[in-house]
């Protein structure tokens, strides 16, 4: 039998400071999947994970290893691949965001994926893979999503990138793939620590 999905549709409005979102559902059962599944892992906040990244950006490809360590005031995302031998470290604190690799001076911005930019010459849109790679999308923004009937999504558009959903295991994404106008990304992610408290 094939495997079926459904559709959602997220259009975000305007109602004084608040954004509501619209929804539309084409199945009942599939839409209550999609809600426990959406709730139960945007309370997530603290995690870490450790995998691998394969990068298709303006022509050039690179593989690196990924070691994320993230909370919601602080996180740490390396990345280790052909750039530099000690690879590159994102860090963001209270005393702002840097990306630091090896004995350089380290890079500063007022995000992640301009930071990458400057200093690798591609970028991740790490902001919003914060949620992605949960398998939610980032909130207050217009997204797309088709599920299965255990409410895990198959495919997600949100902010121009399409991100497809391979595999996931005790309700977390381990494969996924992503692709923009400019950059295509494969993401394996080998293991997860969660700490929703």
């Amino acid at each position: 039998m094939g495997r079926f999905f459904f559709c959602i549709l997220f259009l975000s409005t305007l109602v004084g400071c608040a954004t509501t979102p619209s929804v539309s559902y084409v199945d009942a059962q599939r839409s209550r999947s999609w809600q426990q599944f959406s709730n139960q892992n945007s309370q997530i906040d603290t995690f870490k994970l450790s995998g691998r990244v394969s990068v298709i950006s303006q022509g050039e490809s690179h593989q690196v290893t990924v070691n994320w360590k993230y909370n919601p005031s602080e996180y740490s995302l390396k990345l280790t691949g052909p750039f530099h031998a000690g690879g590159a470290i994102i860090h963001k604190s209270s005393e702002g965001l840097t990306l630091s690799m090896n004995d350089e001076t380290p890079y500063r911005a007022i995000s992640p994926e301009t930071l990458m930019e400057q200093a690798l010459g591609w970028s991740a849109p790490v902001s919003a893979l914060r949620y992605w790679i949960l398998g939610i999308p980032m909130p207050d923004a217009p997204f797309e999503a088709s599920v299965d009937e255990l409410g895990q999504p198959h495919l997600m558009r949100q902010h121009g990138w399409s991100i497809i959903y391979d595999r996931f295991q005790s309700g977390l994404p381990t494969r996924l793939a992503m692709e923009s106008e400019n950059a295509r990304l494969k993401i394996i992610i080998q293991k997860w620590e969660i700490d929703s408290d």
